[in-house]
């Protein structure tokens, strides 16, 4: 699992450690709750929901806490939503890497499928704009016949 001395670096969105706060182990209060997880790291409500849900995190007096591996784990989570996983298909991934190195396999498939996704799309994409700068050439060329004397 990984462990961020600063703090886990999140990827996705805005999700990066607020600024105006200093995480040099001895500053920061862990385990945190929900409500501090999302206002220290600005991770989703969505995914602390889901990542309680799924039983990964302790609770105390029946309030979800969040330490240092659990912030760890949710900067997976949103790193692997922001390139495009949803948050039931991050949430496999994470169970595999937490099932340990006989899952390598298994998660490289689960990213392999999603690039191919994202190639897939991207080439949609291009297509697109192909056609979109087609257009545009017609037009932009049809003004410029009609502006030669």
């Amino acid at each position: 699992m990984r462990v961020f001395p600063q703090g886990p670096r999140f990827f996705y969105g805005k999700t990066a450690p607020r600024e105006d706060l200093v995480f040099d182990g001895a500053e920061r209060n862990l385990p945190m709750t929900a409500e501090e997880a999302n206002r220290c790291y600005r991770i989703p409500p969505k995914v602390l929901r889901a990542y309680e849900r799924w039983g990964f995190c302790r609770q105390k007096d029946g309030a979800a806490q969040y330490g240092e591996e659990d912030l760890a784990a949710l900067s997976l989570l949103v790193t692997l939503c922001g390139a495009g996983f949803c948050l039931a298909d991050a949430g496999e991934y994470l169970r595999l890497e937490r099932a340990g190195e006989e899952t390598r396999a298994a998660r490289l498939r689960l990213l392999d499928g999603k690039r191919a996704q994202a190639l897939k799309a991207l080439h949609l994409q291009e297509e697109r704009l192909t056609a979109l700068d087609a257009l545009r050439h017609e037009l932009t060329a049809a003004d410029r016949r009609k502006e030669k004397p």
